[in-house]
């Protein structure tokens, strides 16, 4: 749930590693391409070029409970760095009349915590249920990111409508699957490797 991924023989792919790079301008990064495309092992190998402290959180249906999403999330940071000091706050039932309110409060203490540059990923996105507590509050997230920690989304499926504004601001930039295909040279390098 919250391990990131272990890469093993992966070919670099240094030219979409800079288009990443280049969007870590902004708060929060799209990344949608059909499953089994590389998204997963593009975003922690570029992970790996710059050593960001990293936060890898593994999307499934059990994220439709806000309060499971928020234990691992805190269990992510807590693991991370065993003098965290005050636990981050718990999502308690009295507290759903007021989500959104915890929801800013929850990220601005947590993203606090980490060390910068910093890298937030939401891995397999599609699998969080249409309709699901979590997808809802996905802008207040990301408008409580700080300079130099990038949230990256990666989903089978383009952004959700209430992304939009955070689109047309420029706050969320998108790689999309026409960008992750490889490229002639990129082929090339595969291909030698199995020479």
């Amino acid at each position: 749930k919250i391990t990131p991924p272990r890469l093993r023989n992966v070919l670099d792919r240094e030219r979409l590693y800079r288009v990443l790079g280049e969007l870590r301008e902004h708060a929060l990064v799209w990344l949608s391409a059909p499953a089994g495309s590389g998204k997963t092992t593009l975003v922690a190998g570029w992970a790996k070029t710059f050593d960001p402290d990293l936060v890898w959180y593994q999307c499934d249906a059990g994220d439709a409970d806000l309060a499971s999403f928020f234990h691992f999330l805190t269990l992510a940071v807590t693991s991370k760095d065993e003098a965290a000091g005050e636990p981050l706050p718990r999502l308690t039932p009295e507290l759903y009349a007021a989500l959104a309110a915890f929801v800013r409060n929850y990220f601005r203490e947590f993203f606090s915590r980490l060390k910068t540059p910093a890298l937030v990923v939401f891995d397999n996105w599609q699998e969080v249920p249409v309709g699901a507590p979590l997808r809802e509050h996905l802008p207040l997230i990301f408008d409580e990111v700080p300079g130099d920690i990038t949230l990256v989304v990666i989903s089978r499926e383009e952004p959700d409508a209430n992304l939009s504004r955070a689109l047309s601001s420029g706050r969320m930039g998108t790689l999309r699957w026409p960008d992750l295909q490889l490229s002639e040279a990129e082929i090339a390098a595969m291909v030698a490797r199995y020479e």
